[in-house]
C-alpha cells in the first residue's frame, strides 16, 4: 500500500506544470458580419530587422503557418467570400519559446530543452473591396505571464514556436467571432 502512494506521489510532481497565458484582444471593427476574400501577411520593420533571435527562414514559416490557420478557420466559419473584404495581418512581435536554429547556429552553449515564455503580436486591419476602412483588430498572446507563471511551465512545447504556434489559434478563434457578428439592425 506505502508503494501506491509514493507512486501516486511521484506521478504528481512529474505532473507537467499548469500552464498560464496572458491573452490581450481588441477590436475596433466599424462594420459586422464581415465576409473575408483576401488575406494577406507582413512582419513589422522590429521582426524584420531582428537579427539575434532569428532569421528570414523563421518570418516566412511563422507567416505561412499564420495565413493557413486564418484562412482555414475563415473558411470553417463561413467566412470566405470572393466579393468580401481585405484582410491584412502584421506580425508585430514574435517571441520564440526555445532557442530557434538560428540562435542554436550562433551561441554555443544553448540547448533547445532550454525553457522561455513564447507569443506573438499580431496588428490586423480589415479594409473593403472599394477601400472603405472597416476596422482594426490588435491580439497579444504571452505564456506564463499572467498569474506569475514561473519558469517551470516555460518552453513545455516541442518547437521553439510552439507558443507562438498556440498565439496564432487563439487569434484565428477570436479574429473570427469577432468578423461573425450579426450587423446590428
Amino acid at each position: 500500500m506505502r508503494f501506491l502512494h509514493i507512486l501516486a506521489a511521484l506521478a504528481l510532481l512529474s505532473a507537467p506544470a499548469a500552464r498560464s497565458a496572458d491573452t490581450e484582444f481588441t477590436t475596433a471593427l466599424k462594420a459586422q458580419g464581415i465576409k473575408i476574400a483576401a488575406v494577406s501577411i507582413a512582419a513589422s520593420d522590429a521582426v524584420r530587422n531582428e537579427t539575434v533571435r532569428w532569421g528570414p527562414r523563421d518570418i516566412a514559416m511563422l507567416k505561412q503557418d499564420l495565413h493557413r490557420r486564418v484562412v482555414r478557420r475563415l473558411q470553417h466559419d463561413g467566412l470566405m467570400d470572393d466579393h468580401g473584404a481585405r484582410l491584412e495581418l502584421t506580425l508585430q512581435n514574435i517571441i520564440p519559446s526555445r532557442p530557434t536554429a538560428h540562435e542554436l547556429a550562433r551561441f554555443e552553449g544553448l540547448s533547445l530543452s532550454s525553457p522561455g515564455f513564447g507569443g506573438v503580436t499580431i496588428d490586423a486591419h480589415v479594409v473593403a473591396a472599394d477601400g472603405t476602412d472597416l476596422g482594426r483588430l490588435h491580439f497579444q498572446f504571452r505564456e506564463g505571464q499572467a498569474y506569475g507563471g514561473g519558469i517551470a511551465g516555460a518552453g513545455v512545447g516541442p518547437t521553439p514556436w510552439f507558443d507562438a504556434r498556440r498565439g496564432f489559434e487563439i487569434f484565428s478563434r477570436r479574429l473570427a467571432e469577432a468578423l461573425k457578428q450579426p450587423p446590428s439592425s
